[in-house]
């Protein structure tokens, strides 16, 4: 079987999909916006063309919150995205919440919860959390038994479930791994191309903070690294100002 390096691609803190549309490479993102309607400018420049109707959430209609930058962050990403925000009392949130492995995890309550679609949907979330100063966590496989390790309570949680690209090249060497993918999905990809990958020993860890955390794992080879972050090839990044890049 053979053991090859793979392409995977980061977020700030994590990894996300490959998929990075031309409008988020092309859009001028370098500076943080310092106004609302340069936020708008900037998410309209990474392709969301509907931005210009959005209102600026207004702190009388806020419901009592310890984090009212957090609240305003999720009212905006639900107008943004919709569907892809979930909000406390909904049943795609209590599904969420239920979906960690450890009770402390479980436990924690963020504002809302986001799971972005596209590469842009990071880079749009991360504009908003920075303008409205909200604190974030981010979700992969949710596998880690501390709670905040990829929730925070009171904050936005976002769950990279949507970004499960699964690509390998042509000539078989390196392949395109999105962080929503778990470890298991991966293997079984692979295997049936025989082909194999430094990664979790347990099937349902999620790529994104076992590849981060460095964790040494059980499968080896003579002429490669035996931990899963020495593996990457290729990352993308989206960064704090909204920018996407290699």
């Amino acid at each position: 079987m053979q053991l090859f390096q793979y392409t995977i691609c980061f977020l700030t803190l994590l990894v996300i999909s490959p998929v990075i549309s031309a409008a988020a490479h092309n859009a001028d993102t370098s500076h943080q916006p310092s106004t609302f309607s340069e936020l708008r400018k900037t998410l309209h420049e990474l392709g969301y063309k509907s931005v210009e109707r959005l209102q600026k959430p207004q702190p009388s209609k806020l419901p009592h919150a310890e984090n009212k930058g957090c609240v305003k962050t999720c009212i905006f990403l639900t107008d943004l995205l919709g569907n892809l925000v979930s909000n406390p009392g909904s049943g795609s949130y209590v599904q969420q919440q239920s979906a960690y492995w450890s009770k402390q995890q479980a436990e924690t309550q963020p504002a809302c919860r986001v799971q972005p679609k596209h590469a842009q949907d990071v880079a749009a979330a991360l504009l908003i959390i920075k303008f409205f100063h909200c604190q974030f966590a981010v979700k992969s496989g949710g596998h880690a038994a501390s709670a905040g390790a990829s929730g925070i309570q009171g904050g936005l949680t976002i769950h990279l479930f949507n970004l499960r690209t699964l690509q390998v090249s042509k000539d078989k060497t390196t392949t395109y791994i999105g962080a929503g993918n778990r470890w298991g999905d991966v293997y079984r990809a692979l295997s049936s191309l025989n082909l194999a990958v430094i990664g979790g020993r347990d099937a349902v860890i999620g790529v994104g903070g076992l590849t981060l955390g460095g964790e040494q794992e059980p499968i080896r080879h003579k002429d490669s690294s035996d931990i899963s972050c020495q593996g990457v090839y290729l990352s993308y990044l989206a960064a704090m100002g909204g920018r996407a890049m290699a």
